[in-house]
């Protein structure tokens, strides 16, 4: 399974669900963001039948996956567009919120 737009505008419960999921060798490719010109992550791993299903993730992922979602929604319906800034601040705290 591949998925690119991981750092932005961010999927962490699809990180969560490769890293504690029935998935080996998941891997994170940085990669340059074609429009902002800054770093994103495409994110893979390996289905493997025989691994233990997903465990729950912890609620404070849950919050930073409610956050990625309402920058998602800015960046796509708000007359004013996130800028750069905007972005790498998003990434950042992003980046924090997985740490944690």
């Amino acid at each position: 399974i591949l998925a690119d737009n991981v750092l932005k505008p961010g999927a962490p419960l699809y990180i969560w669900h490769l890293m504690h999921g029935p998935y080996t060798t998941p891997t994170a490719i940085s990669v340059r963001e074609f429009l902002l010109q800054s770093e994103d992550w495409m994110v893979m791993g390996f289905y493997d039948e025989k691994a233990d299903a997903v465990k729950t993730p912890p609620p404070t992922l849950n919050r930073v996956a409610f956050e990625s979602d309402a920058f998602r929604k800015r960046s796509m319906f708000d007359a004013v567009a996130p800028s750069k800034s905007d972005w790498w601040a998003f990434s950042n705290r992003f980046v924090e919120g997985l740490v944690r």
